[in-house]
């Protein structure tokens, strides 16, 4: 007489220990590169809205030169209301004979980054002190 259920064989009975483990390994290993790009892009992000944080500050610190004078001589100092960031200046003299002194100023802000070293973003302008006569 013939069974109607199928027989089941070795072959068919279901996934082996091997074939778990083996989708395991698959499975994990896509997740962490999926979260070391996470990672990465967080991290780039941050780095970028600090970059922009520097530029507004550096506009607001030469803003600032323009109304009250520009520094003869080179200063540093951090920016009080934002922690972590910090300015510094260097100041060089042009002389052109027979004409105002020209003074060119680098501003270099510092500002938090999840790198190795602070991110620094710098402008340069120049200005003029007209020659007494």
């Amino acid at each position: 007489m013939k069974t109607l259920l199928p027989s089941t064989s070795r072959n068919n009975a279901g996934l082996t220990l091997v074939e778990v483990l083996a989708a395991l390994v698959i499975l994990s290993t896509s997740l962490m590169a999926v979260l070391l790009i996470r990672n990465k892009s967080v991290q780039k992000a941050a780095d970028a809205q600090g970059l922009m944080k520097a530029v507004e500050l550096a506009e607001l610190k030469l803003n600032e030169f323009a109304l009250h004078g520009y520094p003869d001589a080179d200063q540093q100092a951090p920016f009080l209301e934002h922690p972590g960031f910090a300015w510094a200046t260097h100041t060089e003299q042009v002389t052109i004979p027979g004409k105002a002194s020209i003074y060119r100023v680098d501003l270099v802000v510092i500002y938090p980054s999840f790198g190795e070293t602070a991110g620094k973003y710098q402008v340069t302008t120049a200005f003029s002190k007209e020659k007494e006569k």
